[in-house]
């Protein structure tokens, strides 16, 4: 199946809906919207989080996320990061269940795929606790309990080495 590159940013303007703000209305959006200090990474998945528990979320994920690279070509964001709760199965992991907003609550699953869609397990699970970066493509989506499933490509490298994936441990900060 060809996998689409959907200008995220763009889309979230199309799909958005117009609404009055209200006293109320505006209190809950400063609550929602990220703020300035915000990282552009924690900011993008705030606001794809926040559109998906909208009241437009399956729409969203269909007509927008479904089958699209994320964080898109367009965007100014290049991975997405988040911290690993889960590797399963326990020793040779095919899928990493991740907390994205806080480092304990369930959000993302990834699941590792080769290029023939088949499960590439890694060699030995990613310690929980650990924070990593990754780009995908998001195939499934439930609103409660909250749940986004992304396909990230795995490719195995030589012999004995854990397969090269668009998953990579996030940069160290700069003192």
């Amino acid at each position: 199946m060809r996998r689409l590159v959907v200008p995220l940013l763009l889309a979230l303007g199309i799909v958005g809906t117009v609404r009055p703000v209200t006293p109320q209305s505006q209190a809950s959006q400063n609550q929602a919207a990220p703020s300035p200090a915000v990282e552009p990474q924690s900011a993008l998945w705030l606001e794809i989080k926040r559109q998906l528990l909208g009241p437009n979320g399956k729409q969203y994920f269909e007509l927008v996320l479904k089958d699209a690279l994320v964080p898109g070509a367009t965007d100014s964001v290049h991975a997405l990061r988040g911290t690993v709760l889960s590797n399963k199965p326990a020793k040779r992991p095919s899928e990493l269940v991740l907390a994205m907003s806080d480092s304990q609550t369930p959000e993302v699953t990834i699941t590792l795929r080769d290029s023939r869609e088949n499960l590439t397990p890694l060699l030995k699970p990613i310690a929980p606790g650990t924070p990593i970066e990754f780009w995908g493509i998001p195939v499934t989506f439930t609103q409660n309990p909250f749940m986004l499933t992304f396909e990230v490509k795995a490719e195995n490298g030589p012999a004995g080495a854990n397969p090269r994936m668009m998953i990579k441990p996030p940069p160290k900060a700069k003192p």
